[in-house]
């Protein structure tokens, strides 16, 4: 199972600028949530792609408080049609990166749909 995730990427954006280089993947691993299924965490800042006539299909919403949910779950080799709903977009959350895809799009109000086949590698993505 892939996984897409937005988890403490921005935070470590600012750790950065403030001149602390500082790993996401070893925070997340340090906390237990970067692919450990077993990790607790609420049902609203994880979800997983449901699947419509071959095509995995996530739904996730742009707002004051960011993207939600953060950690996104789907399968390897299936079409993915990522829906993201933008409900309140700032200056923050107005454009989604996915760096490994070289995805970069400019999100508005309503429903911005982001397609792709995922691989075999973890996404990270942000603001």
């Amino acid at each position: 199972m892939l996984i897409i995730m937005l988890g403490l990427i921005m935070s470590n954006r600012g750790l950065a600028l403030a001149g602390m280089n500082i790993s996401s993947m070893a925070i997340m691993s340090s906390v237990g949530a970067f692919g450990d299924t077993n990790a607790s965490s609420s049902s609203s800042d994880e979800i997983k792609a449901t699947i419509k006539d071959g095509v995995q299909v996530l739904n996730m919403t742009a707002n004051v408080y960011g993207y939600n949910p953060k950690t996104l779950y789907v399968q390897k080799g299936m079409p993915l049609k990522w829906v993201i709903n933008g409900e309140e977009i700032t200056g923050c959350n107005n454009t989604i990166v996915v760096p490994d895809l070289e995805i970069q799009q400019k999100l508005q109000s309503g429903n911005n749909l982001i397609e792709f086949t995922p691989g075999n590698e973890d996404l990270n993505f942000s603001c």
